[in-house]
């Protein structure tokens, strides 16, 4: 291994996590990825999965609303409390592989999204 990355295979702690490298994929969009209870499908499980598999230490999720209130555009909708399970089969698939998964929850996808 080239000793100038060498630091990139070290594990890293964020908090009380300790991620296995310094690895991260990037929040990206779930749009299609999700069913109408806003759980994960399983194409979306499959496509995190993958990633784990590669060797992604860390794996940020694309946004995922939590409630519909104070944003009114419908891009996308709230998680459901039927949509809990599937994100405890998305955790378990990813840790399989060594890697850690952080949700990104909000409230509302605000200035980022087009007017519904």
């Amino acid at each position: 291994m080239d000793k100038a990355f060498s630091k990139l295979f070290e594990p890293v702690q964020i908090g009380g996590v300790v991620i296995k490298n310094r690895i991260g994929m990037a929040p990206m969009a779930v749009l299609g990825l999700t069913d109408s209870e806003g759980a994960p499908t399983h194409r979306a499980i499959d496509y995190y999965v993958e990633r784990a598999k590669g060797g992604v230490g860390l794996i940020i999720t694309g946004a995922f609303k939590v409630e519909q209130d104070i944003d009114l555009a419908r891009t996308i909708g709230p998680i459901r409390r039927t949509a809990l399970p599937s994100f405890g089969e998305l955790s378990e698939s990813i840790h399989a592989f060594g890697a850690k998964i952080f949700v990104q929850l909000t409230a509302g996808l605000g200035r980022v999204a087009f007017p519904a």
